[in-house]
């Protein structure tokens, strides 16, 4: 009887553990997850040093006190502790015990503004179209404009202010950016050129909404001798240079703009290098001369 009764509870037990993990995979599951914009607020009854609140930026990061620039985008709650704690731990002989909370969690923090202009940051419900996103900041959109809208998690939409597309509802993560520009009517002779460390370089034809990224693609990719994620674009019209990165997204390519792609700096080791490799040359070719004039 006994034995049954310590079988039955063993059964009891491990069932109602399975229940409990269950519950807890649920729970982190439907967990929101954190994104450009989310305020969070640190917390800690044991080192008051570390009470701050931390703010994702647009690409992701946050300054954490002692551990400095910290990925906390794409977590949940649960993970960014995990992540915390374990920065924490190596610099404390015993981590001190810590909460964060995330202030605002229904809202995210979206950017607008027109373009070459500074723009607002505001917290925005879910669901809310692009035009009543707007209508909040009181900007005046023209009808000969188009908006852009650009996520962090890849989305890139682009069409004219008036499409109707810009009422229906947008599942806003945080980190989002509209932006307002003036249309360019695409023209057949409008071109730019691409030059210098890519694998072909020359004139392309212009088309609204390029990027480094795409220019380059079109250009058959960059040489092994190119500065990794640099470019150098300069204006046609006043020839003024914008020093970027590959993947900018947010600085517009103009008609007639001149794409650089510039080689990598040589180093004193590489410089250094060369000059030996240089002299080496010099000697054995003398030696080579000598050998020559003596046989």
């Amino acid at each position: 009887m006994r034995t049954r009764l310590l079988t039955l509870s063993i059964l009891l037990l491990n069932q109602q553990n399975s229940i409990a993990s269950e519950q807890r995979t649920k729970g982190t599951a439907s967990e929101s997850v954190l994104a450009p914009g989310s305020l969070l607020q640190l917390s800690s009854s044991e080192d008051k040093s570390l009470n701050s609140a931390l703010e994702i930026d647009w690409n992701g990061d946050t300054i954490l006190p002692l551990c400095g620039k910290i990925r906390l985008s794409g977590l949940s709650l649960h993970q960014a502790e995990r992540t915390i704690d374990s920065c924490l731990e190596r610099f404390f002989k015993k981590t001190p015990d810590f909460e964060i909370a995330e202030i605002l969690p229904r809202l995210g923090a979206v950017k607008v503004g027109l373009r070459g202009e500074k723009s607002s940051t505001i917290r925005i419900q879910s669901g809310a179209s692009v035009h009543s996103l707007i209508a909040t900041t009181g900007l005046a959109v023209p009808n000969d404009y188009t908006l852009r809208l650009l996520s962090p998690y890849g989305l890139d939409i682009v069409l004219p202010a008036t499409s109707a597309h810009w009422n229906e509802p947008f599942q806003w993560k945080g980190g989002e950016t509209v932006i307002a520009e003036k249309t360019i009517i695409e023209k057949n002779n409008y071109t730019i050129d691409i030059l210098g460390e890519v694998r072909k370089p020359g004139k392309l034809d212009y088309r609204p909404s390029q990027s480094i990224l795409s220019i380059l693609r079109e250009a058959q990719g960059p040489t092994t001798l190119a500065a990794q994620d640099s470019a150098h674009i300069f204006r046609g019209a006043t020839g003024k240079k914008i020093e970027t990165t590959w993947d900018d997204q947010l600085t517009k390519i103009e008609p007639g703009d001149t794409i650089m792609i510039p080689a990598q700096r040589e180093g004193g080791f590489e410089r250094g290098l060369r000059w030996t490799s240089s002299v080496l040359a010099v000697i054995n070719t003398l030696f080579l001369i000598m050998l020559a004039r003596k046989g």
